[in-house]
């Protein structure tokens, strides 16, 4: 089955968004199991600083709660389990000399006094360079509350906080 895909672009480093991320994984999740590339590598134990420099080098993160979960993955790859939990990745990719017009922005959190709530408008992002973070989940966040705590994880970590419910 494949993955559900949600697309965030953030100037927040890779390490830093990464970090704070596995910092929430770690409380809900405290024996997932990482592979750091699809299907180069086996799934490791958590070991902080040693994973840290895997992702360093390769960005793409993949995670399975334990091993009964990662055989489950290895058959049905992106597949909610009885419990409606299932695999994810993670992957971070840089974009540089940026230009892309944007749809209809619609500003769901921002810290700008003075403005208020704004309708809706057409944009431009322009930037020498930015982290583009894809959420691979099993199902959509809208619509399934694992995909929905993933995803507002990897959001929180992206702004510089995690805003997410254990």
């Amino acid at each position: 089955m494949e993955s559900h895909d949600e697309v965030i672009f953030t100037l927040m480093p890779p390490r830093k968004v990464y970090a704070r991320f596995l910092s929430a994984l770690r409380l809900r999740w405290p024996g997932a199991l990482f592979s750091v590339g699809w299907n180069t590598t086996k799934f490791i134990q958590w070991s902080g600083p040693k994973l840290e420099k895997l992702l360093a080098r390769r960005r793409e993160l993949f995670v399975v709660r334990d091993r009964e979960m990662e055989e489950f993955f290895l058959k049905n790859a992106f597949l909610a389990g009885a419990d409606g939990e299932g695999a994810f990745g993670v992957l971070v990719r840089e974009r540089r000399d940026v230009i892309f017009k944007l749809g209809e922005i619609d500003q769901l959190q921002v810290r700008d006094p003075g403005l208020g709530k704004v309708d809706p408008y057409p944009g431009w992002l322009c930037s020498p360079s930015v982290w583009e973070v894809t959420v691979m989940t099993v199902e959509d966040p809208a619509e399934h509350e694992f995909s929905k705590w993933v995803f507002d994880a990897v959001v929180g970590a992206c702004v510089g906080r995690v805003r997410v419910k254990i």
